[in-house]
């Protein structure tokens, strides 16, 4: 066969899922010819993404390839209850050609991600996990697994999924992030290397072999793909996640982050697709020879299913005006109307929706008045977070309740996903939405030095200053303790003020050399994500109880107009 000039490719791409399996029903306001509306409708979901990547596929006579950029676990309570076995089973419905590893796919460690690998018919690919040093007798071993693509120490390049062409070959490389260990605990043999020389050397073997149409699969996060693609050539394209961008003009429906959908870095076109499977990436590509993409048609697309509710000042609009104004909306850009996926429906109807339904119906506390979350502070909530505190507060109020002494209790903002809405909260609430990470609590004896120190670099991390972070999610929140952070002071002189609120109803400034007792989960007491101060601990007792339960103890025995709010947060310099 003669060379093509053009080499056409459509692509469809998720990310950061976090098992967000079912549509969310959102409010979208919407404003045509100076009106605006509020369309109530079903975004997203496995059903309705099938449905919009069958409808792309089938609507170009070209190859189709269909990536995933990592983190499909946790997030809800299809992974608390079925961990990723539920996962397995519906991305395989989905029918993936790949996906990469991401941080919270790899936190369970081995004994998490293996049953998962074990039921793909696809491959997860992290070409700069070097595996070398696991045992081959270990328990949940990952090395050679035939559906983890992962680093090959003896030609120093990634293992790569081969897909026919055209008259050619297109590779799949995956990389993840290397500071994982900072930021998940996978097992200690999983070593992560340098992304851009795995790819770079993996680049120029593909092209030794005649192939020149390669895609980066990464979870690294928008910014560092930016960088990625500035560090290295011969890639056609990158599809990332881990940094929940949604790129793409959104404007019209308010939810508009300012990205460029494919944007291009160094010839690289980049994708990213969103979060929580709201939305998902539809384009159409056109490659050279050489593998350069020198067209892209397309962008993100929000699958909208029935049923539609169209209001204008809180007022429902009579059907026959409605479904005329519901046609104009279709035709914006990046929405779709979509019929779901019969067949992943009933995956999800028979097999593992009903556990679900009867855990949201059982009511397990009550909540009188809002709270609301974010990870950072801001000009409406110069505090921060309402939420994390309270968090915080519970698992003070559960570690004094199991017999510890504890000063004070430390949250990161991450750990907590969603606001609190006033009214009763069930099961699925707390443990499926505002706290789904399953992981229990830890008290722990720390000097007051250390303590200054892990704020400070928590808070660094967040917000990247002078060090490459990992995410807003180590904002430091925290219970009976107080701070003043100064971005703009030397580093090692940003926390100031540092107190804990003490047994007699007064703030004491922390003396640097006095141990004190705190509780935090079992993640930030390992150190991850800024922490790691908190290593240098005297003492640790585990605790068997959740960060989910100890926040429904709390709130069964105290109502939250009543709690006091000792937490006291001094931001600047920023």
């Amino acid at each position: 066969m003669a060379k093509n000039p053009v080499y056409q490719l459509a692509l469809a791409h998720i990310n950061d899922c976090h098992s967000h399996f079912d549509a969310n029903r959102q409010s979208l306001a919407i404003t045509l010819n100076d009106t605006s509306y509020r369309l109530n409708t079903n975004v997203g979901g496995y059903a309705a993404i099938s449905a919009a990547v069958q409808q792309h596929f089938n609507g170009h006579s070209c190859p189709n390839l269909f990536l995933h950029g990592g983190d499909c676990f946790q997030g809800t309570l299809y992974y608390s209850v079925y961990r990723g076995l539920a996962n397995a089973h519906l991305l395989n419905a989905l029918q993936l050609d790949a996906m990469a590893i991401g941080n919270h796919d790899i936190d369970p460690g081995n004994q998490g991600l293996k049953p998962f690998l074990d039921e793909l018919n696809f491959p997860v690919v992290a070409g700069n996990l070097d595996l070398s040093q696991e045992s081959p007798s270990k328990t949940y071993a990952l090395n050679n697994h035939p559906n983890l693509l992962h680093y090959d120490p003896n030609e120093q390049v990634a293992l790569i999924k081969r897909i026919p062409f055209y008259d050619t070959e297109l590779a799949i490389v995956g990389v993840t992030i290397e500071q994982m260990h900072k930021v998940a605990t996978p097992d200690p043999e999983c070593n992560f290397l340098h992304a851009a020389k795995v790819i770079n050397n993996t680049v120029k073997q593909l092209k030794s072999d005649g192939i020149n149409h390669i895609v980066v699969l990464s979870h690294l996060g928008l910014s560092h793909d930016r960088d990625l693609a500035s560090a290295i050539k011969g890639v056609s394209f990158i599809v990332g996640g881990h940094s929940h961008s949604l790129q793409g003009n959104f404007n019209h429906i308010n939810m508009d982050q300012g990205l460029t959908y494919g944007e291009v870095i160094n010839d690289i076109p980049i994708f990213h697709a969103g979060k929580f499977a709201e939305c998902v990436g539809l384009s159409l590509l056109n490659m050279d020879a050489n593998g350069k993409v020198i067209d892209v048609f397309g962008g993100n697309q929000f699958p909208l299913a029935e049923p539609f509710e169209l209001t204008v000042n809180n007022q429902p609009l009579p059907p026959s005006q409605a479904n005329s104004i519901l046609k104009r909306i279709m035709a914006l850009p990046g929405l779709q109307q979509v019929q779901p996926d019969a067949s992943i429906e009933a995956i999800l109807e028979k097999k593992y929706r009903p556990k679900l339904i009867q855990m949201a119906q059982t009511k397990v506390a009550f909540a009188s008045k809002t709270l609301h979350h974010t990870r950072l502070p801001s000009v409406g909530l110069p505090q921060g977070s309402e939420v994390a505190p309270i968090v915080a507060q519970g698992f003070y109020r559960s570690a004094r309740d199991l017999g510890h002494r504890v000063d004070f209790g430390l949250h990161n903002a991450g750990g907590v996903r969603t606001s609190l809405i006033a009214g009763d909260l069930s099961q699925a609430d707390i443990a499926g939405r505002m706290l789904p990470f399953m992981i229990n609590l830890v008290v722990y004896q720390i000097q007051g030095n250390y303590l200054s120190q892990v704020l400070e670099s928590a808070i660094d991390s967040a917000i990247n200053n002078g060090v490459i972070g990992t995410g807003t999610g180590s904002f430091p929140y925290g219970y009976r303790i107080g701070y003043h952070y100064d971005a703009s002071a030397p580093s090692g002189q940003r926390i100031t003020n540092l107190r804990l609120y003490n047994e007699q109803g007064q703030w004491e400034e922390v003396n640097a050399e006095q141990l004190y007792w705190g509780v935090s989960s079992a993640y930030t007491a390992s150190g991850k994500e800024g922490y790691q101060a908190l290593l240098n601990r005297a003492q640790q007792h585990s605790l068997d109880i959740a960060m989910a339960q100890s926040f429904i103890d709390l709130l069964n025995h105290h109502d939250l107009s009543l709690l006091e709010n000792h937490f006291q947060l001094q931001f600047t310099g920023r």
